[in-house]
């Protein structure tokens, strides 16, 4: 019997020390809850998208109540809201079925295993989810022309109102099921999303000034894993800090390299030369410093969050920083002066339009042609064997068709498209891809290299699947930023945006461009010595691999 009293008293100790190891935790799940349903509710009820129903003033009222009573029955809660809001209407014409659906995005699957909601919601919900909605939504509305996805009709609120607990809360919700349902990428994320709801809605509570509010919604920024998403506000400026050491740097080893002095004078007088190694920030090594700052770098991978590294490891608030450095056999520790960016008047490289470089190769700079300089290019086409494309930058718009056009001898596609349907909300449709095809009755015939690296991104990627969809295109570099598609603004509050990517874009034959970045033919490895040298090793490939006889 007294082992008996033993095991029992165990077992309480147990679930009492558990209990209280997270006492909200049946608050956090009700939350979750709520959140889950009222999205869902919110995109495909008919009653709410006649713009009739207050949203946010409706889910603020039960937030308040589960915050306030620990007993708030969310059932009730919900099963009262769904009464007040009316029954559904299905509008059964709204089904396509000869449409191409993409769902790797959609599942409802969490309806049925919530283990809070009883089965009249359950069914409700499962019920919405069967009876899709007219194009016409509230909330979000779609451009005619672009099919880009536009976020409409939300309640603006300013940084004074994120001081209330429920309206950060409503704030979460309402960025957490916009990328819930409109987020063409959200398969493809490291986390599952539902996950990162549990996560987040305990650190929101607790995030109850400006500053922790906008530094935990980077951090949920962050989640999404693109390159689009990105949070520029003062207090993240304070937090990274304004700044700088007057050097530019790679990461290698979890050392920072200095591969270029910024400022020549300031980095002299600060005894900082090309080559050194910065192994300690104070009392922190580089790699406590990247791992501390990490969680609020965005990015679709690794190659393109390090480029924010430049303005985040090194700098900070204070006019000085203390760091420990390697040069050669010595270890020097000294204390380094800080600057704005106004002291540090960084020049940047002056780089022609296009030039001929040996071998009859001849360069061309996307970021400095415009679209009323093709008929000059051309001309210089006419004497070049090949052409360097350098594409590690971000071109203009109206350029795109006409420049592509030069190298491409008839009509073809060159990537896959998904937007968002409307109708059922979570899910894709394909739209039909633009071609693209020679323009100007001339075409170029030798080979052609695109360069690209990390600052490759967007309409610069479009580019490059633009020009790999060409008859003698080869692509050389590092991996590009990884974010495909059309920017959709989101405003959380006033003064404080944000994006993501809108459309799904994919190679023609599926294959993905978001996160992983455009396909590279002939990878380029940066090594120390080409980094200190400042060496443009893909230029030099490009050059290399253009003057061979076998092309």
């Amino acid at each position: 019997m007294k082992a008996c009293h033993l095991f029992l008293l165990l077992v309480l100790c147990i679930i009492k020390t558990s209990t209280f190891a997270n006492p909200n935790k049946d608050r956090d799940t009700k939350l979750f809850t709520l959140c889950k349903t009222w999205g869902l509710v919110k995109y495909y009820h008919s009653e709410v998208q006649k713009g009739k129903i207050d949203m946010d003033s409706d889910v603020l009222s039960m937030i308040d109540k589960i915050n306030n009573d620990p007993e708030a029955d969310v059932n009730v809660l919900i099963s009262d809201w769904l009464k007040e809001i009316g029954p559904h209407k299905s509008c059964e014409k709204c089904i396509t079925p000869e449409d191409i659906q993409f769902v790797k995005n959609f599942n409802d699957s969490w309806i049925e295993s919530n283990s809070i909601l009883n089965n009249d919601n359950k069914g409700y919900l499962s019920t919405l989810i069967g009876s899709p909605v007219k194009d016409n939504q509230f909330y979000v509305n779609q451009n005619s022309k672009s099919k880009r996805t536009e976020i409409t009709h939300e309640k603006k609120y300013t940084l004074k109102d994120v001081e209330d607990q429920s309206m950060r809360l409503l704030l979460l919700f309402r960025y957490w099921n916009t990328i819930e349902y409109f987020f063409p990428y959200k398969f493809m994320m490291d986390e599952d999303w539902d996950d990162v709801l549990r996560e987040f809605i305990p650190d929101f509570i607790k995030a109850n000034t400006i500053k922790d509010f906008q530094l935990t919604f980077l951090r949920l920024i962050v989640k999404i894993d693109d390159s689009h998403g990105n949070m520029f506000t003062d207090e993240i400026y304070d937090f990274f800090g304004t700044k700088y050491v007057p050097v530019a740097f790679a990461i290698r080893d979890n050392k920072a390299l200095i591969v270029d002095l910024l400022n020549e004078d300031l980095s002299t007088k600060n005894n900082l030369q090309k080559g050194d190694y910065i192994i300690k920030i104070g009392d922190f090594s580089i790699e406590d410093k990247i791992k501390e700052i990490s969680p609020y770098l965005p990015g679709s991978n690794l190659a393109n969050k390090s480029l924010n590294y430049r303005y985040s490891v090194l700098n900070g608030n204070e006019d000085t920083v203390s760091l420990t450095l390697v040069r050669g056999q010595d270890t020097i520790q000294q204390y380094v002066q800080r600057y704005t960016l106004e002291e540090i008047n960084y020049q940047y490289p002056k780089s022609a339009k296009w030039e001929m470089l040996e071998d009859n190769i001849l360069y061309v700079n996307l970021d400095k042609l415009r679209y009323d300089e093709i008929d000059d290019l051309k001309i210089e086409l006419k004497k070049a064997k090949g052409v360097v494309v350098d594409v590690r930058n971000y071109p203009k718009y109206l350029m795109k068709r006409s420049f592509v056009g030069l190298f491409k001898s008839e009509e073809s596609d060159y990537y896959k498209c998904i937007v968002a349907d409307f109708n059922r909300p979570g899910m894709f449709k394909y739209k039909k891809a633009r071609t693209s095809g020679p323009v100007g009755g001339y075409q170029f015939e030798g080979p052609v290299v695109a360069l690209v690296n990390s600052r490759t991104i967007s309409h610069s990627e479009f580019i490059v699947m633009d020009l790999q969809s060409c008859e003698n295109v080869t692509v050389i570099g590092t991996q590009t930023a990884g974010a495909e598609g059309n920017v959709i603004s989101y405003e959380v509050v006033d003064k404080m945006y944000t994006a993501f990517t809108g459309i799904g874009i994919f190679y023609p034959d599926g294959s993905n461009i978001q996160r992983s970045g455009v396909k590279i033919d002939i990878p380029v490895e940066y090594t120390e010595e080409v980094l200190i040298k400042g060496e443009d090793a893909a230029l030099k490939k490009a050059i290399e691999f253009l003057s061979t006889d076998d092309l």
